[in-house]
């Protein structure tokens, strides 16, 4: 519960707020079709107990995309010399004292997200962190 309530909090105070446009008892009733019955049964209790703050969040965490084991072998595959070509290329262009981290997130309507990429770069000679998070294609440009 306290992880919850962490998360919640970390959400809001990342500005991420519900689409209100949503009906979130229709949505909760959806993701509870779609679980085991006792999954089903579980989420149910949580979603009905909860604040709105909690239901939104449970929402938005079993409203995430997923993929299968199988889905994600038969991608790396397909993209396989791609993957290694970016890699390649990528790590040319990063100077040798720094990590840089990319991470590519997709619009979510459940919250009203736009696109983003996320942005991390690290010294590692002296621990400095410079970090850019949710840069929208137009500040990329």
């Amino acid at each position: 519960m306290l992880l919850l309530l962490i998360a919640v909090s970390t959400l809001t105070s990342l500005g991420q707020q519900f689409n209100k446009t949503i009906n979130k008892d229709s949505l909760a009733q959806v993701i509870a079709n779609d679980l085991p019955k006792d999954k089903k049964e579980e989420f149910l209790i949580h979603y009905k107990s909860g604040n709105e703050q909690t239901k939104e969040f449970l929402l938005m965490m079993f409203s995430m995309p997923r993929s299968s084991k199988k889905q994600l072998i038969e991608n790396v595959k397909l993209n396989y010399p791609n993957i290694v070509l970016l890699k390649t290329e990528y790590v040319k262009l990063i100077p040798k004292d720094y990590n840089v981290a990319i991470q590519f997130n997709p619009a979510d309507n459940l919250i009203s997200k736009p696109q983003s990429i996320d942005l991390k770069i690290k010294s590692k000679l002296n621990d400095v962190n410079v970090q850019e998070w949710n840069l929208t294609q137009q500040s990329l440009n």
